[in-house]
C-alpha cells in the first residue's frame, strides 16, 4: 500500500488498484508520481483503477488521471478508470476529455 497524508493507492488485485482519499493541489505531484510508478510496473498489461474511494473531485484529480493515461500510453499499458463519480465525469465533459476516460459508471 502506498499512502500519503491525504490519499492512498492500494493494490486490489493483480491488475487492479484503488485510489482513495483526497488529492489536492498540494499532493498532486506525489499522486502523479505514485500512480505513474504503479502504471510502469504494469507496462504491457491491462490495469484497472477504482476511483470510488476518492473523497472529493476537482480539476487537480482530473489532471492526475489524465497524466496517468499519458504515462500508460507511453508504457503500453491499457489503463481503465472505474467508478468515476458523476461530478468527475461532468468536469471531464466540460473539458472535452470524457471520451478518453473508460468504463464510466454513473
Amino acid at each position: 500500500m502506498k499512502m500519503s497524508k491525504y490519499f492512498s493507492i492500494t493494490n486490489s488485485g493483480e491488475a487492479a488498484l484503488q485510489l482513495t482519499g483526497e488529492i489536492s493541489h498540494q499532493s498532486a505531484s506525489e499522486a502523479i508520481s505514485r500512480l505513474s510508478e504503479s502504471i510502469v510496473a504494469h507496462s504491457g498489461k491491462d490495469l484497472a483503477v477504482d476511483l470510488s474511494g476518492l473523497a472529493s473531485v476537482n480539476s487537480t484529480v482530473l489532471s492526475v488521471l489524465l497524466t496517468g493515461l499519458r504515462v500508460a500510453k507511453k508504457n503500453s499499458c491499457k489503463l481503465e478508470y472505474n467508478n468515476l463519480s458523476e461530478r468527475l465525469y461532468s468536469m471531464a465533459r466540460v473539458g472535452g476529455v470524457e471520451s478518453i476516460l473508460t468504463n464510466v459508471d454513473l
